[in-house]
């Protein structure tokens, strides 16, 4: 029996497909060992300002014809949601230092210092809580910068977060893969792996995730363009959301990337080892200061607003790449507007538009 090349080019790419789905979970454990065969080592900083919860403007339901219920804004739950992040990627074999930096006395809150010690592996989960004046206000955002600085050669992978914006271990170990893939490429110092914040759109029969910030396809938006990376699966020869291969061993391939050319904001960063000793450097000799009137959001996201890196997300895998943005906060208080896209949407107007881009070569 003979295959067409298109046929049998398709049937390749659909057992590629099923073998990273069947080697997923290996693979992701795989992740949590450094090059030398030691467990990664995390440190994750996280700006928790206050105690506190809110309720929902009304007028919101009224518009949205949506049932009044129990408003999830809750930054201690939110905060919690965080240590389950840290206590998985523990349990995966990595050890992980989380540092949260509170304008009260976090440290004193049962249901976050339940967590010291509750990892199979206890003294691979360290927790350490930081209370600072509440007049430090938004500032409170910034304080990490000299810890990451001072501990840059203490661990492998680096991570800022606000407590509301919501990381999975499984996201965090993708980032890490994908990011060493673009630093054994060369490129890792001027492109960094991005994510993006999601809601759910509880007002969608589906339960949607809404992607609510950056959402224009095109030159100026989310636009696309192929990367040269080291090839995920050697000798595959490549397929249509990889690209094809340089050499003849195709040990490196042309993915296609979503390269953001517009608003970079996630709350968030990551950075590998290499990346941070650089960028330590480079941001002691910026000039840029944080954007007026944003000083909470330049001062979590240096990383694209101050050293102006290109953020670009694997095209391939874009959909995994959501982070929660907990308490769906801007769908209770602010109308999402004609800009609000589900993920999902929003990943086939960027497979269209990679369709036109390849007919355009």
């Amino acid at each position: 029996m003979f295959l067409s090349k298109s046929t049998h080019d398709t049937a390749l790419s659909l057992l590629l497909l099923l073998l990273s789905l069947l080697a997923a979970p290996a693979l992701l454990l795989a992740v949590t060992k450094t090059p030398h065969g030691r467990g990664l080592r995390i440190m994750i900083n996280i700006s928790h300002f206050a105690k506190s919860s809110a309720e929902p403007n009304p007028k919101i339901y009224a518009d949205q014809h949506v049932i009044p219920r129990p408003y999830a804004q809750d930054s201690v739950a939110h905060a919690r949601a965080q240590l389950f992040t840290a206590l998985e990627l523990c349990e995966m074999g990595a050890e992980v230092v989380v540092h949260f930096d509170c304008a009260y006395d976090c440290g004193g809150e049962p249901d976050l210092a339940a967590f010291e010690g509750s990892c199979s592996t206890p003294e691979a989960l360290e927790l350490a809580f930081h209370q600072h004046d509440p007049s430090l206000g938004y500032h409170v955002t910034g304080v990490h910068r000299a810890r990451v600085a001072d501990s840059v050669n203490n661990f492998d992978v680096f991570m800022y977060t606000e407590d509301d914006v919501l990381y999975t271990a499984g996201q965090i170990l993708l980032y890490v893969d994908h990011q060493r893939r673009l630093l054994n490429a060369g490129l890792g110092l001027t492109h960094n792996v991005g994510f993006y914040r999601v809601e759910v759109n509880v007002t969608s029969s589906a339960l949607e995730e809404a992607v609510f910030e950056e959402t224009r396809v095109g030159p100026e938006g989310l636009d696309v363009l192929q990367l040269p990376v080291p090839a995920l699966y050697p000798g595959s020869g490549g397929n249509a959301s990889h690209g094809n291969g340089t050499d003849g061993n195709s040990t490196f391939e042309w993915p296609w990337y979503v390269i953001y050319r517009g608003n970079t904001y996630q709350g968030s960063w990551l950075l590998l080892q290499p990346q941070l000793r650089s960028y330590i450097k480079e941001l002691e000799g910026a000039r840029r200061g944080p954007r007026r009137g944003l000083i909470r959001e330049t001062n979590a996201n240096w990383v694209y607003w101050l050293l102006q890196k290109q953020k670009v997300i694997p095209l391939a895998s874009f959909s995994q790449f959501g982070v929660r943005h907990l308490g769906n906060y801007y769908l209770w208080t602010t109308k999402f507007g004609d800009n609000a896209r589900s993920t999902h949407q929003l990943q086939i107007e960027l497979l269209q538009l990679r369709a036109r881009r390849e007919l355009e070569v």
